[in-house]
């Protein structure tokens, strides 16, 4: 994963979903408090989870997965077990002959990424999901789970 040299108020801004003068509005409550930037854009209703989520993914040279619109396939998700799944909040998205796409929320889980490339013993190409979209799916009667 290579890390775009831009900080995500800036991608932000690039993309044209928040002015420079609310980003500087954000910067300046982070000052004082222990969130991190995306978090307070959210909570201005600034951005969206999923335009938050596009513009990291950008920040961080990852593809965005829309899970609403994306075709799961059944056989990628039988591949992490449940719990490994919620574990690391992590969710399969398709499978080809030399890697696994797995969708996460949060892009520097390099932990998880590893686990479960080790766990399945084939290379994980990661995807930028909400995490909001993954809770919904994972109640999909398609996941049988039922813990989250």
């Amino acid at each position: 994963m290579l890390v775009n040299s831009k900080k995500i108020g800036d991608v932000l801004v690039e993309m044209g979903a928040i002015t420079e003068d609310q980003k500087q509005h954000a910067i300046s409550l982070q000052k004082t408090s222990q969130q991190n930037l995306g978090q307070i854009l959210l909570e201005l209703n600034y951005v969206t989870e999923k335009t938050l989520t596009r513009a990291l993914a950008k920040e961080h040279n990852l593809p965005f997965e829309d899970l609403a619109t994306a075709h799961i396939e059944k056989t990628a998700i039988d591949r992490i077990p449940e719990e490994q799944c919620v574990r690391y909040t992590v969710m399969t998205v398709r499978e080809t002959a030399d890697h696994l796409v797995v969708a996460l929320a949060d892009p520097l889980n390099l932990i998880a990424l590893d686990n479960v490339q080790m766990f399945i013993g084939k290379k994980v190409k990661p995807v930028l999901a909400t995490e909001n979209e993954g809770d919904v799916l994972m109640v999909n009667p398609l996941f049988d789970i039922t813990g989250k």
